[in-house]
């Protein structure tokens, strides 16, 4: 019961007519009143867009409202067939589904009925326009009788006047005739029924440079009233005011188109033997009215018409030839109507006649059809291959490679079994009677059924291409030997004809232009090179075809901005029956050569300043290093003092103050520390804003007093994971180049924010790879600015637009590095003589984390302790300091001056816990004295400490990870919480006592 129920259930879905069943609602008395979708099919869906998902069990009034005041009464019709058991045909319009539907209705059990029906909308259309084309015609025909059986002018253009309304539906026509023409003796109007009420409309029209056979009142009149009946007279052409409304009218034409309400004209002159003898004017009062084609054909037919007819001539040519254009119409809408109902037939004939073979497989990859191509392929008739897969035909698959395809990858059944079109793929079918194989371009293409997933069947597409193969392989052999020649060749190899245009060209000219290769086939040198270059050019070409003999020239050629130099041979070529018909050209591009002495001063110059910026910041980080020595005496000492004169207030305020101007000068060696890229770079979360702002005084004292510096934090802004150093050497170096843009006076506006950066932006802005939040920094200037090249090229090192000595162009190129190190970018926004705005985007800190000083926080209760400490420092001073600070603490400590006493003290104290080294000494640095020292003591720990730092204990900057690290100078609380945090440093955990 299931099968058959699923077998009907199948025929329904397949069947080409909508099939639909319903449930019929009464009312209390029995009446129909309403009815439910049970069941519907997908042809049902296609011809009243309606889906099934949304209608079944859906009320009729629920799904179509309106359909209960339908004039065909569907719910009374169906409910009383329903409710009857009877039976009928209909063929109705259905208002709501706005179509025209043809099928049968019938009860299958009461109270339900069945409908099986066909869209005929199309079919209607049709014949509702040929009938439209017949009735319209039969009218032509008519007026056309009546014009010609007409001989009274007055009547006759009342005809014609009529005639043009119901031809073109327009609203309104007239025609006017000239006085003293031989044909009237006054200007008359005649028009057909005004829609407005008005009778009479009296119009003299003038007509400016009119020829000299014109009738005389013409010259009498006011030539300025009705241009555009004097043009369409003069021009002998129609005239169209679209909208009378917004076209420039006289205000005599004004006030005939406002007292009528017309919206849109057309004036079509009345022409007989090449002279004009009057004007015809239809209208329209419809605002959206526009004249055709067809229209404006029409009215120039019946102008004609009325024409000839008021000059007792014979019925128009023009008007004829429409009428048989109509006819022609008429016999091709027949026409038509009967391809339709041919088109399965013709689809049969093609499907048995064609050239390709097709083979059609059902869900199981059983061949089920094919037409008489496919058998000729295949060498087999249908009747022995019908039914059986293709594995069980015996026939072997091969690829190109004649490497057997498996059944599973063969393109019937892959895609079958993908759902997914297969191919063209390059197939052969092995025959073993003459070891060779017929060569096949095969497409599978899967057909569904509606809402199904996989294909119920697939039909193949075989093209036999043996014999153009093997053409194409042949000719692909000479030709990859002729095309590697050019392809990989350096020289630029090219073809032009006589008029310059490419007829060949290799990859390197391509490259050359930045074009596809396909698209500089066909182009002309003169649309490529700028002028001054294919003049020169054209020259060379000059003097090829009048001499017929090789040129060789060195070529100076202008491509896109750059300019290249070429050494060219230019050469004749000869066609087939040796005739000169194009010009061959080898050229190798020299510009390269002739630069290199150029490059090889700029990179002596470069090179130049590279070594004295470095030596700069070689000098700056070594009196960076001594200072920071004695600034750590001075600042030690003074905070011993001060804890010993508490009572003191006067000599206390006095020492708070040397104190200060020692933490002000560390401030300026770290600065210093900077600039000669030497300073430990430790990544803090710090605040943007506050860290802006503290450096606004140095900034001014940097730009100068001539230029107005504004600072403008954004709000919100939050904190950044950084250096702080880094921040400072950003935003030097941006003021600075914005102050050398600046020529007198002018300002400098630093601004900050806090932005969202979408997936989109990422997407249209490559400088940004991760979405996300950012605080932006940008600084701006009214400076000179710069153009799109320059712009193109300021972070690439050593780039610099100063004159020589006066800039080193590393400046841009660190900050791109700093914000690159950062996760961050850089857009910069630029016009000469606009100025220069360039915005940093450093990736926000995480809100949930907390800010961090950019020292180890002060505490007030100093950790102590009783371990024994090595300390070595080549600087005595320091060396002391560092003693006596540890003593105070409650350390044991063992001092050596230099690493050989650090190794000595080492072998004869084996209770060493700590290291406190140096990093820059004599003899050795302090990574290398750890290391040798760690062998015997692998429990002690390590701190090194500097005022700068080398490679050997940071990387790229950053502190090697492991590696335990105070910045010179420091304070004994610095000391004190640094040594009992490495001390206590669990190794086997990563954690430091207390952390989580």
């Amino acid at each position: 019961m299931d099968n058959r129920q699923d077998s009907c259930t199948q025929l329904i879905e397949t069947l080409p007519n909508a099939f639909a069943r319903h449930r019929v609602i009464t009312d209390e008395l029995g009446n129909p009143v309403d009815y439910t979708f049970l069941q519907v099919n997908s042809a049902f869906e296609e011809f009243t867009g309606l889906n099934r998902l949304d209608i079944i069990n859906k009320r009729v009034t629920e799904v179509l409202p309106g359909i209960e005041n339908d004039g065909f009464n569907w719910i009374g019709t169906f409910g009383k067939i329903a409710l009857g058991g009877d039976s009928t045909s209909f063929e109705q319009y259905s208002n709501p589904l706005q179509s025209w539907y043809e099928g049968k209705v019938y009860s299958d059990q009461p109270g339900h009925f069945t409908t099986i029906f066909s869209n005929i909308s199309e079919r209607k259309k049709a014949f509702q326009n040929l009938r439209f084309q017949n009735e319209k015609m039969g009218l032509l025909l008519d007026i056309s009788t009546a014009i010609a059986e007409q001989r009274e002018s007055n009547a006759l253009c009342q005809i014609i006047a009529d005639s043009v309304v119901k031809l073109t539906e327009l609203n309104s026509s007239a025609i006017y005739l000239y006085k003293n023409s031989g044909l009237h003796g006054k200007t008359d109007l005649y028009k057909n029924p005004d829609p407005h009420g008005n009778t009479d409309i009296h119009l003299k029209a003038t007509y400016p440079a009119l020829p000299t056979d014109f009738p005389d009142f013409l010259r009498d009149a006011n030539t300025a009233d009705h241009p555009h009946i004097a043009e369409a007279i003069s021009e002998k052409h129609p005239v169209i005011v679209a909208d009378s409304r917004t076209a420039e009218l006289t205000p005599e034409e004004k006030n005939v188109c406002e007292s009528r309400n017309l919206r849109s004209l057309l004036y079509v002159p009345l022409i007989y033997q090449n002279k004009s003898i009057g004007v015809l004017i239809v209208s329209s009062i419809d605002e959206t009215f526009g004249f055709s084609e067809s229209i404006i054909e029409l009215t120039r037919i019946l102008a004609g018409q009325a024409a000839l007819s008021i000059s007792e001539a014979n019925r128009s040519e023009e008007l004829k030839h429409y009428v048989k254009e109509i006819e022609q119409k008429n016999r091709n809408l027949e026409e038509a109507e009967r391809t339709v109902r041919k088109s399965e037939e013709k689809h049969r004939m093609l499907f048995e006649t064609m050239s390709q073979g097709v083979v059609y497989h059902d869900a199981n990859g059983r061949i089920f059809s094919c037409n008489p191509a496919a058998e000729r392929i295949l060498g087999k008739p249908l009747i022995a291959i019908q039914g059986k897969t293709v594995d069980q035909l015996l026939v072997r698959m091969v690829d190109e490679e004649y490497r057997t395809v498996a059944y599973e990858e063969q393109p019937a059944h892959a895609a079958l079994h993908t759902g997914k079109k297969i191919g063209p793929v390059i197939r052969g079918i092995y025959l073993p009677d003459s070891d060779s194989c017929i060569w096949l371009s095969i497409t599978a293409t899967p057909l569904f059924r509606p809402g199904d997933d996989m294909p119920y069947q697939t039909y193949a597409t075989l093209e036999d291409i043996t014999v153009r193969r093997q053409a194409l392989r042949d000719l692909h052999h000479v030709g990859e030997r002729y095309k590697a020649l050019l392809d990989y060749s350096p020289l630029h190899i090219c073809e032009f004809d006589l008029n310059g245009r490419y007829l060949m060209a290799n990859p390197a000219i391509a490259d050359l232009f930045a074009l596809p290769l396909s698209e500089l086939t066909g182009k002309s040198f003169q649309q490529l090179l700028p002028p001054e270059t294919v003049k020169s050019i054209s020259e060379r070409i000059d003097r090829i075809k009048e001499t017929s003999r090789p040129l060789t020239v060195l070529d100076y050629l202008n491509i896109g901005t750059d300019e290249r130099v070429f050494s060219s041979t230019l050469f004749p070529l000869l066609d087939t029956e040796g005739k000169f018909d194009s010009i061959g050209s080898v050229s190798l591009d020299i510009t390269e050569l002739m630069k290199a002495e150029e490059e090889k001063n700029s990179l002596r110059y470069q090179l130049a300043q590279s070594q004295k910026m470095e030596a700069v910041g070689q000098l700056a980080g070594g009196v960076a290093h001594d200072f920071n020595n004695m600034l750590s005496v001075i600042l030690g000492y003074t905070e011993m003092v001060m804890e010993q004169l508490t009572d003191n207030t006067a000599v206390l305020g006095e020492l708070q103050q040397v104190h200060s101007a020692a933490e002000r000068s560390a401030a300026l060696t770290r600065q210093l520390l900077a600039f000669a890229r030497q300073q430990t770079i430790n990544p803090k979360r710090v605040n943007l804003n506050e860290t802006i702002s503290a450096l606004i005084t140095m900034l001014n004292r940097i730009i100068g007093e001539d230029i107005a510096l504004s600072w403008i934090p954004g709000e919100n802004t939050g904190c950044l994971l950084i250096d702080p150093t880094q921040i400072d050497q950003i935003l030097v170096n941006l003021c600075v180049n914005a102050r050398e843009a600046i020529a007198d006076t002018g300002k400098i506006i630093i601004e900050t924010d806090r932005i969202s950066l979408t997936d989109e932006y990422c997407a249209a802005h490559p400088e940004c790879s991760t979405p996300g939040k950012y605080l932006m920094t940008a600084v701006s200037d009214s400076g000179c600015g710069m153009d799109r090249d320059t712009v193109s090229r300021i972070f690439e090192p050593f780039f610099t637009t100063k004159g020589p000595g006066k800039g080193t162009g590393l400046g841009l190129s660190t900050v791109f590095g700093i914000v690159k190190q950062n996760g961050g970018f850089v857009n910069v926004y630029s016009e000469p003589g606009d100025g220069t705005t360039v915005r940093i985007y450093l990736p926000a800190a995480d809100p949930g984390g907390s800010d961090a000083d950019t020292e180890i926080k002060i505490i007030s209760d100093e950790p102590t302790g009783n371990e024994t400490i090595l300390v070595t420092d080549d600087d005595e001073a320091v060396r002391n300091l560092t003693i006596r600070m540890l003593e105070q603490l409650g350390y044991r400590v063992l001092a050596a001056a230099t690493p050989g006493e650090a190794l000595e003290l080492s072998r004869t104290h084996s209770d060493i816990s700590l290291l406190i080294t140096d990093v820059i000494m004599p003899e050795m640095n302090g990574k290398d004295l750890f290391t040798l020292i760690e062998a015997e003591h692998y429990l002690m720990k390590c701190i090194f400490i500097s005022g700068y730092t080398s490679n050997v204990i940071v990387h790229r900057g950053v502190v090697d990870e492991g590696i335990h690290f105070l910045q010179k100078p420091f304070s004994r609380n610095n000391l004190a919480v640094k040594v009992r945090e490495v001390l206590d440093f669990d190794p086997g955990t990563d954690r430091y006592p207390g952390s989580k």
